[in-house]
């Protein structure tokens, strides 16, 4: 698990648990909604099960820039999976609780 830190997030990624698949998923919670509920239950683990499948970037807020809009959050995350280099599309996973 890797991490990334800005003033608006916190990325950790998630290498893929197998190899033929070379998919990326950049999962996107609320903005209220802790990333770590995801990955709570081992058993039920959504990371683990998208890690099947390839890659995974998971999202944790920051806290909330007023000023700042939520494509600008977007477009750092972007931003920052694509100067890694050696990743391509990227697959947007939105997720909210409530």
């Amino acid at each position: 698990k890797y991490q990334f830190t800005s003033d608006m997030l916190e990325v950790s990624y998630y290498p893929s648990l197998n190899v033929n698949h070379k998919s990326n998923f950049l999962v996107i919670p609320s903005l209220f909604n802790s990333s770590e509920i995801l990955a709570f239950n081992n058993k039920n683990n959504f990371i683990q099960i998208l890690r099947q499948h390839g890659n995974v970037w998971l999202i944790n807020w920051q806290d909330h820039n007023r000023d700042s809009s939520f494509s600008d959050y977007i477009n750092e995350i972007c931003v920052l999976i694509k100067a890694l280099g050696k990743f391509g599309q990227i697959n947007l996973v939105g997720h909210c609780i409530g």
